[in-house]
């Protein structure tokens, strides 16, 4: 990156960019969010089925329906976390 001293301070340049920086794209909180729910589906149908239950249709409808619900901030959360070293 180039900085462009004409209109700030070396150090404004800097910390725009590293600001700029740590912020996660769009795509980067799509493709978390997306493994996310995946996840959450996975692990309850494995929790389900491992315990002898059977899904229905339904069931899986609901498992997909609460996973999607939620995924955006779950990802959200997640990058932030990374982005604080962990820390919530």
């Amino acid at each position: 990156m180039k900085p462009q001293l004409a209109s700030k301070t070396i150090s404004e340049w800097a910390r725009d960019v590293l600001l700029k920086a740590t912020k996660p794209n769009a795509s980067e909180q799509t493709v978390l969010a997306e493994v996310l729910a995946l996840r959450t589906i996975l692990l309850n149908v494995h929790f389900a089925l491992s315990r002898g239950q059977t899904l229905t249709a339904e069931d899986m409808r609901q498992l997909i329906e609460r996973a999607d619900q939620n995924k955006l901030s779950k990802a959200r959360e997640r990058l932030a976390e990374a982005a604080t070293g962990g820390m919530p």
